[in-house]
């Protein structure tokens, strides 16, 4: 339910930003490394901005939303 709002009101026409999806069911191995190598809880659903190599941002479930999302990339 949160990925398809998000898919919806959320727009990378440009491509400026690269986006991932990562399946947890068929990878779980990629997404402990992700949360290890990054110092983040692992949560599902959860949006993970980074930056430099670190995670900048950091939200799950609910809190999941496109504007919010938006205003941590335009502050970077």
């Amino acid at each position: 339910m949160v990925k398809d709002r998000l898919e919806r009101q959320w727009s990378n026409d440009d491509g400026a930003l690269p986006v991932y999806y990562l399946d947890l069911i068929r990878y779980r191995p990629v997404s402990d490394h992700i949360a290890l190598s990054l110092g983040v809880q692992h949560e599902s659903p959860q949006i993970l901005l980074i930056k430099d190599g670190s995670c900048v941002y950091n939200v799950s479930h609910s809190a999941i939303n496109a504007h919010e999302l938006r205003h941590q990339i335009s502050a970077l």
